[in-house]
């Protein structure tokens, strides 16, 4: 869905980003979000896309169009799977270092204790965006968990960034250290299948 998107409303999608976290360094990230982007700009074109207008399902089309759209242009270039991710996950990270206190509105608000369960759903979609641009073939429960643990990655990310400090370094790092688990559960999974002939 978003890849049509991408391709068709690419500009206007990116403006409507644009608009909508600049606005939100100043009023913040609620309803009123909503108010301004309509009245400011013509996104008929949101129609198919956005149709519960709430600003729930508008942080979720946004973060979703976000990691969409900044992964368009990007190519895996390893034979390694892990180092893939590695890259995309840089690549998301720098995206929302970019954004500089702009990010901090939308994030704040997604990583709500009370909106846990909500963001971690956007962070598999998330997930699904990252392993099928990867060109990821598993099937099964494979397929599920692998999106499972990588959204469960970015979920920390999310956590990270929504600080008002900024340590590039320190992101990375948790990137590393939770593929490095991810690597661990992996190896422990495909020994249980092995010790159980599933």
């Amino acid at each position: 869905m978003y890849d049509f998107l991408i391709k068709r409303y690419r500009s206007a999608g990116n403006e409507l980003i644009h608009r909508s976290l600049e606005i939100s360094t100043k009023i913040g990230w609620n309803e009123d979000i909503l108010e301004c982007i309509w009245s400011t700009m013509d996104a008929k074109w949101l129609a198919f896309y956005f149709t519960d207008s709430t600003i729930s399902s508008y942080t979720e089309f946004l973060l979703l169009y976000l990691v969409a759209e900044h992964l368009e242009d990007w190519t895996p270039e390893s034979n390694s799977i892990t180092e893939n991710v590695k890259s995309a996950l840089y690549a998301l990270c720098d995206r929302y270092i970019s954004l500089e206190e702009r990010r901090l509105p939308i994030l704040c608000y997604a990583t709500k204790i009370e909106r846990k369960i909500s963001t971690m759903a956007i962070c598999y979609n998330q997930a699904d965006i990252i392993w099928r641009k990867i060109y990821d073939v598993s099937s099964d429960i494979n397929f599920y968990t692998k999106r499972l643990i990588l959204g469960a990655i970015l979920y920390n990310l999310f956590l990270s960034l929504s600080k008002n400090t900024i340590n590039k370094e320190e992101y990375y790092l948790q990137i590393d250290r939770g593929l490095a688990k991810a690597r661990t559960f992996a190896k422990y999974k495909s020994m249980m299948k092995t010790a159980f002939h599933i």
